[in-house]
């Protein structure tokens, strides 16, 4: 049993989420009927690669929403085309950024290039994408290399998609780390799936409660309210 969450990067809030039984069904149709049910209109949707869908792309747009997806080898076509493109085109905009933390040194150059004629034919709406360079060392001087694709329905500038493909992890540092950790959740000894899933829907809303209140941290949060559960009254 796991939960999937809509999370939003600006108010690390979680504005939506639904029940994945994995015998029964796959993350994919979960993010779908999570996409279809959102409670805003116009945002913005950052995505893994898994569901670089044309059918959960398109959904988000008949939602009115726009899509950041990750692109990998499991659309080989679609992956192909962007190196192509990016290979002999110029990009429209690009920007640099370096993290030097827990023995890495990483350099970051974003790129935005147009999509061609194939991908807007075969693609819901795509109007750019962006492709990742990250070069370096990690520990211990280990040199670094990636290279990713990002495909987007809404055309921003190269340091508005760097925020975005940045802040992207954030769900999990400041979701599933806090609730596998802080809120122990890895730890619980419950185990069957009705009593599991209400327990995690219940630490989600501890945690949406606590951002609401100003904290960043669930930590300070817990030792805020501690035992002086008169505090409540503050969420009345």
């Amino acid at each position: 049993m796991s939960i999937v969450s809509a999370f939003c990067q600006e108010q690390k809030l979680v504005f939506s989420l639904n029940k994945l039984e994995s015998k029964k069904e796959s993350e994919i149709h979960c993010a779908r009927e999570i996409v279809k049910n959102l409670p805003f209109d116009g945002q913005v949707l950052t995505l893994d690669a898994l569901h670089c869908q044309k059918e959960t792309l398109k959904i988000i747009r008949d939602k009115g929403h726009d899509y950041l997806v990750s692109v990998k080898k499991n659309q080989p076509k679609l992956y192909q085309e962007l190196e192509n493109i990016a290979g002999r085109s110029k990009p429209l905009s690009t920007n640099q950024t370096r993290e030097q933390s827990h023995g890495r040194d990483i350099t970051r150059t974003l790129s935005v290039f147009p999509v061609n004629k194939f991908i807007k034919s075969n693609w819901p709406d795509p109007l750019v994408f962006v492709q990742v360079e990250r070069k370096g060392t990690r520990s211990h001087d280990e040199p670094y290399y990636n290279l990713a694709y990002y495909l987007c329905s809404r055309p921003e500038n190269a340091q508005v998609f760097t925020e975005k493909i940045q802040g992207h992890w954030c769900i999990e540092n400041q979701l599933h780390w806090p609730k596998d950790v802080v809120l122990q959740e890895d730890l619980s000894p419950i185990h069957q799936n009705q009593a599991a899933t209400n327990f995690s829907v219940l630490r989600t809303i501890g945690m949406n409660l606590f951002r609401f209140l100003g904290f960043d941290s669930i930590t300070e949060g817990q030792r805020w309210l501690a035992h002086r559960h008169e505090r409540l009254l503050v969420l009345v």
